[in-house]
């Protein structure tokens, strides 16, 4: 795991440039109050830099993280509208 730290949302393109250039896997998004008024911006990024997102709010995959993922349940982008795997 690689933690890229954000302080501001002028902070995010050179983010995922950090986490394209570092070859990683995967983006786990950790909800804010930030992150979650800019998840569609963030699921761009994810998208432009061909990484899988992943948040934890249904919002997130909603917005266009790849998925979400809670205690509770799975929300995965793409799935029929109410579509949930119960852990």
């Amino acid at each position: 795991m690689r933690i890229v730290e954000v302080w501001s949302p002028e902070d995010f393109n050179a983010a995922f440039d950090t986490a394209a250039r570092r070859r990683v896997e995967a983006v786990i998004v950790l909800e804010s109050a930030r992150m979650f008024f800019h998840r569609a911006h963030l699921a761009d990024l994810a998208k432009r830099h061909q990484l899988p997102a992943i948040g934890i709010t249904r919002p997130g995959a909603e917005a266009g993280y790849l998925m979400a993922y809670a205690r509770t349940s799975v929300i995965c982008n793409g799935a029929p509208p109410g579509t949930r795997t119960r852990s």
